[in-house]
């Protein structure tokens, strides 16, 4: 825009002066000088409305200008927004303190204990208490018939082993007390083991002939839940030897039924331990 306002006035300079000329000119003709005049005037109003045209434009240009610049100052504001968030007096100082790197914490996650297995399996309170306090009654015989063997000096003897065999064994006594499902919850909870699975069938035996396979874990006999050996060996040895009994496992997930004389079954057995359902 400058450009063109300062060729226009340019324009307008050299045509006052050649106008001057012509006045001065002897050789110029009166109706020749006022058609030149004419002409002068004309252009002097064009270029007059020209030059206003042009300032307009350039006021408008500087407006346009001045929103351009003001967007661009409001869109860097709002970049050191994104960027740099404000922060409070206070988290401002807690950054200006807080300048180490933070260290990784290392997290330890401490495993269940018993009582809280055993809550989580549903079993009451009070009844994890009075199991507890049974299975230390029977630890603390335990100790006290060993003390009074040392004592009196016949650990070594016969009759400390006798004495020792009439005394239950640490979950003795919990079955009968609080039931077969508690029992249950309680042996898998404490990592005990609580399930019998058959590892050989015995050629000839009663549990060849009701179709018992390695690998079948036992779960009940004459109505009696198994959750040891020697759970099935005294239940082999109660009522009437070769009665009819129900035998029920689980064979691949699924269980199974069957019958078998009352008696040995003719197998070998191990252990292992299984969520109760």
């Amino acid at each position: 825009m400058p450009s063109t306002r300062s060729t226009l006035i340019t324009i307008t300079a050299v045509l006052s002066l050649v106008i001057l000329w012509i006045w001065f000119s002897a050789d110029t003709k009166p109706e020749q000088l006022s058609e030149i005049l004419a002409r002068q005037n004309k252009l002097t109003q064009s270029n007059s409305e020209l030059l206003k045209h042009i300032n307009s434009l350039e006021n408008k240009l500087i407006e346009q200008k001045t929103i351009q610049q003001e967007y661009e100052f409001r869109l860097l504001e709002l970049e050191q927004l994104v960027n740099y968030p404000p922060v409070s007096s206070l988290e401002a100082d807690i950054i200006e303190v807080d300048k180490e790197p933070l260290k990784p914490v290392k997290t330890t996650i401490k495993p269940p204990t018993l009582q809280e297995k055993l809550v989580s399996a549903g079993i009451p309170l009070d009844t994890i208490q009075r199991i507890n306090q049974r299975i230390g009654e029977n630890r603390l015989a335990r100790l006290e018939l060993r003390d009074q063997a040392i004592r009196e000096d016949w650990i070594d003897t016969p009759e400390y082993i006798e004495k020792q065999q009439q005394l239950p064994g640490p979950t003795e006594g919990l079955r009968e007390e609080f039931g077969d499902q508690t029992y249950d919850q309680y042996l898998y909870a404490s990592g005990r083991p609580n399930r019998v699975i058959v590892r050989e069938v015995f050629s000839g035996s009663a549990a060849e002939s009701a179709g018992i396979e390695p690998g079948d874990i036992l779960l009940s006999y004459a109505s009696e839940f198994i959750y040891t050996m020697s759970d099935l060996q005294q239940a082999t040895t109660e009522g009437y030897s070769g009665e009819a009994v129900l035998l029920e496992i689980l064979r691949d997930k699924l269980p199974f039924s069957t019958s078998v004389p009352r008696g040995p079954l003719g197998i070998s057995m191990t252990i292992t331990r299984k969520e109760p359902e």
